[in-house]
């Protein structure tokens, strides 16, 4: 395998790594934010009855995000969740 193949296998690799980690580290925030938020609003909107946190609502807000949380939100105001 010449020099030249190797080196550019090489920058191939590391563009790819590098993109997968610009959308991991946005990803990974999103979910902070988004469990912060769900966390947030069982202490101030519904305090009086709150959201239970089981496995499908946080994989919901871990997969969703912020979308997630206001997705798990509104199906728990409505006596869907």
């Amino acid at each position: 395998m010449p020099l030249p193949s190797i080196a550019i296998s090489i920058i191939v690799f590391l563009v790819v790594l590098y993109a997968f980690y610009r959308i991991a580290k946005k990803l990974a925030y999103n979910t902070i934010i988004g469990i912060a938020l769900l966390i947030l609003m069982n202490l101030t909107i519904f305090s009086d009855n709150p959201i239970a946190i089981k496995f499908t609502t946080a994989l919901i807000v871990a997969v969703g995000g912020v979308i997630g949380a206001i997705l798990v939100a509104g199906l728990h105001y409505f006596g869907m969740l």
